[in-house]
């Protein structure tokens, strides 16, 4: 029977995700891509130096990039965000599959949180994948609630990730979260059984 190390978690803004990811960080190793991208824009002077010739030398300071200043650029020019996305892309690709080679190897189960999993086809080079969800009405209130946005810019964020009903055609695994913190840890435990992925 085939072993499962490498192990892929995403899901939608305000699903859980995050919250799903650090309950499995007491168990296994879990990678996140955020913060690996996070930490190429410290480290990576070839990625800094590029971004800075693509986007101006005011979004490198102290030879790091400034997330915040780049993130104003990109988020309402998409041609600017495929300029970053295809920048940022080999460099998070090289690294993933360097982990992915490494868990199956030394035989290990590693969590690699992917936001955009499905979108760049991780699946593909994974051994299962988990999806969390909610319903779009739990989705609208938490983004209006944490983000402190209206209706219509909740809405129009959701509107930029692909439809929840096509990741759950490429998921192996969902977890739906409508509830409390609590009910979606249980969800969690009994999911990773299903996974055969022990937490002992």
């Amino acid at each position: 029977m085939k072993t499962n190390f490498a192990i892929g978690l995403t899901g939608g803004i305000c699903t859980g995700k995050s919250a799903v990811e650090k309950y499995l960080s007491k168990y296994f190793k879990v990678i996140d891509v955020d913060k690996t991208v996070h930490h190429l824009y410290q480290t990576n002077k070839s990625l800094i130096e590029s971004i800075g010739l693509n986007f101006g030398s005011r979004v490198v300071c102290k030879n790091t990039i400034d997330r915040k200043l780049l993130g104003q650029i990109v988020f309402k020019d998409s041609d600017k965000l495929k300029i970053l996305v295809d920048l940022v892309h080999p460099e998070v690709t090289k690294f993933l599959l360097k982990e992915i080679s490494a868990c199956r190897q030394k035989k290990y189960i590693c969590i690699f949180s992917i936001p955009l999993l499905f979108e760049n086809s991780w699946q593909k080079s994974l051994d299962q994948t988990l999806l969390i969800t909610c319903d779009e009405k739990t989705q609208l209130e938490r983004i209006k609630l944490r983000d402190n946005k209206t209706e219509e810019e909740a809405k129009q964020v959701i509107s930029y990730q692909m439809p929840q009903f096509k990741k759950l055609e490429k998921a192996d695994y969902f977890i739906e979260n409508n509830s409390s913190l609590n009910d979606l840890f249980k969800k969690v435990e009994k999911t990773l059984q299903k996974m055969k992925l022990s937490v002992e």
